[in-house]
């Protein structure tokens, strides 16, 4: 998606009561000496006095009205070189929202990936089903591999695109003899590392307790604590790797270690997805969730981000592949449909048989796929997409017309 609305860069046709600091500050500009016939960009703020200026699109405009310019269109109008990286907001595959009810759209609904070389934190402004900001939110580094090519057109038409994700960290698992519980931090044994045993920053983990753990947290809450199973997101790795720090708040937590065997495992929705037990309570599908590509400008001095970043794709996921080479690494790969694709469909009109019994690998219909349970068993679209090159077969040669009477005479 281009920059499409450009600076509004205006000619001085009098300077009326507003000062030099006013015109300076409003272009963002020091010691300039403003006059009738400065061109400027009104940068900081949109003016203020009764001086007036043209538009570049001839409009007379006041101080106080001019179209405020961002900086990321100035520093596009200059060609200034920037570095740049995606910002990419992935749903989670949770379970739906039973009895018709909406998604929570919380920022712990979604995962934040980048492919730049470090973490970005950036507050794209969404809110939650209830109005409340989610807040700026880190794009951790080093998870997102690589973006399709993503393409561009004035007519309003489905377009695809598809991401790969590092998955070098699928299956890992880890059992300690102890752990310590703090409201935002997680500490295992002496000599443990968290890191070696194959997670990162931006890892959701999942950590439970042993059957003797959970029964003496039934027993007792202030034993064994969290033995019952929680889920944390890792923010940062503390003391080498030994302790990790979450964005969640425990409500169960103590200064003593617990002195029972939990395991810690990797919980990540966009790379388990693939491989979860369709048969499990907690599996829920990855298809059609939502993803949102940015784009996000920066110095190449300093890395700081020039403006704000644009949406440049958003879509569902439509499919999703696992990729493994024991000799290289292991990724996964979501194809994506913008949002077009529900438009340029007819909903229901499923003319293949694969597709109107929803069919799995093995041939059976899917009761999960399937858009009605009694589609399974109709085999209306069985032969659908084949074509018959023969329809009949005559055995002898009419050369010319014969009257047959149809009773037998």
């Amino acid at each position: 998606m281009a920059i499409r609305n450009l600076n509004t860069q205006y000619t001085i046709l009098t300077l009326g009561n507003t000062t030099q600091a006013q015109w300076n500050t409003t272009a963002n500009t020091s010691g300039v000496t403003y006059a009738v016939g400065t061109t400027f960009s009104a940068v900081n703020d949109q003016g203020v006095g009764t001086g007036t200026a043209l538009s570049n699109s001839g409009v007379t405009t006041t101080a106080g009205n001019f179209i405020k310019s961002s900086a990321l269109q100035n520093s596009l109008l200059n060609n200034d070189p920037f570095n740049y990286a995606h910002l990419v907001k992935f749903e989670r595959p949770l379970p739906f929202p039973e009895g018709g009810k909406k998604a929570s759209r919380k920022a712990s609904s979604y995962t934040y990936i980048t492919d730049g070389a470090f973490d970005i934190v950036w507050d794209d402004g969404s809110k939650d089903l209830l109005g409340t900001s989610n807040g700026p939110q880190t794009y951790n580094a080093n998870k997102l591999g690589k973006i399709g090519s993503i393409t561009e057109t004035t007519e309003a038409k489905a377009s695809s695109t598809n991401i790969t994700l590092d998955t070098t960290a699928l299956g890992a698992t880890a059992s300690v003899t102890q752990m310590q519980f703090q409201s935002n931090t997680i500490t295992g044994p002496v000599g443990f590392d968290f890191v070696a045993e194959g997670f990162s920053e931006g890892d959701k983990v999942y950590i439970v307790g042993d059957a003797t753990a959970i029964a003496a947290n039934q027993a007792d809450a202030t034993v064994a604590r969290n033995a019952q199973g929680i889920y944390v997101t890792i923010s940062t790795f503390k003391d080498e790797g030994r302790a990790i720090k979450f964005t969640e708040s425990l409500s169960s937590y103590a200064l003593g270690f617990q002195n029972y065997n939990y395991t810690v495992s990797l919980a990540s929705e966009e790379l388990k997805s693939l491989i979860a037990d369709k048969a499990g309570n907690s599996y829920s599908t990855y298809m059609n969730r939502e993803v949102f590509i940015y784009k996000a400008h920066m110095d190449i001095d300093t890395n700081v981000m020039i403006g704000e970043p644009y949406l440049i794709f958003k879509g569902i996921i439509t499919n999703g592949q696992i990729k493994e080479d024991p000799g290289k690494s292991s990724s996964i790969t979501w194809t994506l449909s913008s949002h077009w694709g529900d438009f340029s469909r007819v909903s229901g009109r499923l003319t293949v048989d694969e597709a109107h019994r929803a069919l799995d690998g093995s041939g059976e219909p899917d009761p999960d796929a399937v858009t009605r349970e009694e589609y399974m068993g109709d085999l209306g679209f069985a032969h659908a997409n084949q074509s018959l090159s023969v329809m009949a077969l005559y055995n002898e040669i009419e050369i010319s017309y014969k009257q047959v009477d149809i009773n037998g005479g």
